[in-house]
This record gives C-alpha cells, sequence and structure tokens, in this order.
C-alpha cells in the first residue's frame, strides 16, 4: 500500500512538471494572422508611417486591458520623432483610436477591455529605421493592469527599402 501511494505521487509530479509547460504555452498564446501578420504602409528607409498589426486573441479581458507592441532593436528607443505624438488604434470593422503611449520601443494601448477573436491594431507616426534592411521580430503582450495575460515573441519582421529618389535621376 505504501509503495502504491508513492508511486502515485511520483506519476502525478512528473505528469504535471512534464505538461504544465504546454498548457500554459497553450492558453497564453496570441496567433497571428495571414501571412504578413505585421504590415507597414510604407517600408522606406527613414520614412515616418503606421503600421498594421494583425492577431487574434485566445482570452477575453474584461477590464483595465492593454496592449503592448514591442519593435524590434533595430527601431530608435522613442520611435517616433521628436514633438510628433503617437496615434494608435483599431479596426473593428471601422477605425477607433485609442489612448496610448511609447517607452521604450513599446507603443502601450489603453483598450478598456479586449473580447477573444481577430483583431487589426494600428500604431502610427513611427520613424523607419535608416541603416538596416530588415527588422526582427515584433512583439505583441496583452495585460489586464499589469499582470500579463497573452503575448507572441515572433510576431513577424519587416523589410526596408530605400526610398525611391535613390533609384531614379531626374
Amino acid at each position: 500500500m505504501i509503495y502504491s501511494t508513492k508511486i502515485l505521487v511520483l506519476f502525478s509530479i512528473f505528469f504535471w512538471v512534464g505538461f504544465l509547460p504546454l498548457i500554459q504555452t497553450q492558453t497564453h498564446q496570441i496567433f497571428p494572422i495571414g501571412k504578413t501578420p505585421v504590415t507597414a504602409y510604407s517600408s522606406s528607409k527613414g520614412d515616418t508611417t503606421y503600421y498594421l498589426f494583425y492577431f487574434s486573441l485566445p482570452n477575453l479581458i474584461k477590464s483595465n486591458a492593454f496592449i503592448h507592441v514591442e519593435f524590434p532593436q533595430e527601431f530608435q528607443t522613442d520611435l517616433i520623432s521628436p514633438n510628433v505624438s503617437p496615434e494608435c488604434g483599431y479596426m473593428n470593422p471601422d477605425y477607433n483610436a485609442v489612448p496610448c503611449i511609447i517607452k521604450d520601443r513599446k507603443f502601450e494601448l489603453s483598450m478598456g477591455s479586449l473580447q477573444t477573436g481577430s483583431y487589426q491594431i494600428i500604431v502610427g507616426k513611427v520613424l523607419n529605421p535608416t541603416s538596416y534592411g530588415a527588422s526582427s521580430n515584433f512583439k505583441v503582450y496583452t495585460y489586464q493592469s499589469q499582470g500579463l495575460i497573452d503575448y507572441n515573441e515572433n510576431l513577424g519582421n519587416i523589410a526596408f527599402s530605400d526610398t525611391p529618389s535613390k533609384f531614379f535621376f531626374f
């Protein structure tokens, strides 16, 4: 009887230690939508532009919901030009502006609440890098107050091109 109890306890420990990471990963994953979940209105180096992010959220957040969109290291820390205010919003199906701030290459969007399902987030007046051909991965997180709910640290990347004036001579 004592041996069977010990075996049952050990089996339970191994079961939960082995499967707990899988359960946590599946319940907190933000899923990208489409082949290009990260899109820039302009991919020209040095342009000021808007970025669209397409993803699906698995968890409902009823209040105090925030979306953080983290830009890759290739972007300058404040993301926008001096004396320019960021613009943020989402499509559902029309454009809805939301308050946002920028901290350390992150747009923090104050959403109020978040439903499960598809989202198109728009952040704007971002200054594209001038000396990189492509970015590393964008990341997106959802929070309720300060608590992390969902995340994706590999949402996608962007390729940058020279401005057309560098190719054409007039």
